[in-house]
Parts: structure tokens; sequence; C-alpha cells
């Protein structure tokens, strides 16, 4: 008669144990699936960076080749006042 409490006692504490196991197993693997989520959204985060680059380098580009045109459309537009300058001075003469 006395095995049956110690039994049922060394049961509760089995299944206690068990139960505190287990606690610490989800928690660790709650753990494991945020720290994948957080590298999952930190990979998006360097591909839109990597894209975000990508484009800001295409802009510049065509900022750069928006103001080398300026600047030949400068140079004409100061070339054709020039020679409208000396259309004018050779028709009054």
């Amino acid at each position: 008669m006395r095995i049956a409490p110690l039994f049922l006692a060394s049961t509760c504490m089995l299944t206690w144990a068990s139960h505190a196991e287990a606690q610490e197993v989800r928690r660790q693997v709650r753990v494991a699936d945020l720290q994948l989520r957080a590298v999952a959204t930190m990979d998006t985060v360097a591909q839109d960076l990597a894209a975000l680059d990508a484009s800001n380098s295409r802009i510049v580009e065509s900022a750069q080749g928006l103001a080398a045109m300026y600047a030949e459309l400068s140079a004409g537009i100061a070339e054709l006042a020039t020679l409208a300058e000396r259309m004018a001075g050779e028709a009054s003469d």
C-alpha cells in the first residue's frame, strides 16, 4: 500500500517535469520562429535596399545624361545667339 502513493507522487513529478520541458520546447520553437521571421524580414529589406540602390544609380545616370544634354543645348543656344548677332551686324552694314 505504501508503493501506490510513492508511485503516484513520482508520476506527478515526472508529469510536471514533462510539462515544464514541453513548455520550454514550445518557447524555444517560438523563439526560433521569430528569429526565422526576423531573418526573412531582414533579407527582404536588404533586397529592397539593393533594388533602391540600383534605381538610384539609374536616376543618377539619367540626371548626368540630362546635365550633359543641357550643357550641349546651352552651348548650341550660345552659338545661335552669336550667329544671330553676327547676322544682325552684317544686315545693318
